[in-house]
């Protein structure tokens, strides 16, 4: 028994470094997904055609750390045995890149409507929509810098209070909308 404990002692640093390489492909992923956010608000708000034109490659580059992240978050699980704390990490880490990916699927998407809508005059309504998107890209930089100092665990709240907060206005926003637009 003692030698099964002195095993996982002497591998802890293996897994801390394992966990250090999964925060930084976290932040690389994040740091993909921001940029994917930026050129879907030029697509739509300044209608920029070829910011619209990158986003399938950007999602693509999104969905393979996605898939990396969470084969790697798996294999620490199963393999390493992680003790109740770096297990609630491992499953906030793959909570996180699961909504990361989301929000890049839902840049793509922008991307795809910026071009769909670009041969018609702007709504009156846009400059509503584009305060939405500056404060939903304030809110995952928020997130990834909190990630990079380390408060993973502390960001959930705070951010669910906001987020909550932020789509309850624009839900709100977007049901008068589509009254209007009847």
């Amino acid at each position: 028994m003692n030698n099964a404990v002195s095993d996982r002692n002497f591998e802890r640093p293996h897994f801390q470094r394992r966990l250090r390489r999964l925060e930084r492909d976290i932040l690389r992923m994040g740091a993909l997904v921001e940029n994917s956010f930026r050129l879907s608000h030029q697509a739509l708000f300044a209608r920029d055609l070829t910011a619209a034109e990158q986003l399938p490659l950007l999602d693509k580059q999104i969905d393979q750390f996605y898939r990396q992240i969470e084969l790697e978050c798996a294999a620490l699980i199963t393999l390493e045995g992680p003790v109740a704390q770096d297990l609630r990490l491992l499953s906030a880490f793959m909570q996180l890149v699961r909504d990361l990916e989301r929000i890049g699927d839902y840049a793509e998407d922008l991307g795809e409507i910026a071009l769909k809508i670009f041969p018609y005059p702007p709504h009156r309504c846009v400059p509503e929509i584009e305060t939405m998107s500056h404060h939903a890209q304030a809110m995952l930089a928020t997130s990834l810098v909190a990630l990079a100092l380390g408060a993973i665990l502390f960001m959930a709240n705070p951010i669910l209070l906001i987020t909550n907060w932020f789509f309850g206005a624009a839900y709100e926003k977007k049901s008068i909308l589509s009254y209007t637009l009847r």
